[in-house]
């Protein structure tokens, strides 16, 4: 009863982990695309000199920076997505946590009495159950 409660913690406890380290990567990602979005910002905004300017190359600019806001865009939805994912997972360990006491003995006993009644099935009792049986069974498998 108490094994399965504890493995349920710990897959529990692993899933956030492994959630919160893909939010971590990629709050990583989302740092680094979003100061390099800004650096081309600050570049968009100086104006040029006096010179002519080639509208193709002021284009091509515009098109880099626009990639790179989507870029950062998409590193922010998918790092909320995740950080969600870790928190949510959370509160799942938490709850089963909070059941420690209450409700793992009721849970984990019905739990380990499905277990057993579906090996005793596996092992081929009858499903009318009597003495006679068990013991015909016990012979059976002993000798």
């Amino acid at each position: 009863m108490i094994p399965l409660y504890a493995l349920l913690r710990a897959a529990l406890s692993g899933v956030q982990w492994l959630f919160a380290a893909k939010a971590a990567r990629l709050e990583r990602k989302y740092a680094k695309a979003a100061s390099a979005a800004e650096a081309v910002a600050r570049q968009l905004q100086t104006k040029p000199g006096n010179g002519t300017q080639d509208p193709f190359a002021t284009a091509k600019r515009h098109y880099g920076f626009g990639r790179l806001v989507e870029t950062r865009d998409r590193l922010e939805e998918k790092f909320h997505a995740w950080q969600g994912r870790a928190e949510g997972v959370g509160r799942a360990s938490a709850t089963v946590a909070s059941w420690k006491g209450r409700t793992v003995p009721y849970l984990c006993g019905a739990v380990d009495l499905g277990l057993i009644l579906t090996a005793l099935h596996s092992l081929g009792f009858p499903h009318g159950l009597t003495f006679e049986g068990v013991q015909a069974w016990a012979k059976h498998l002993v000798g």
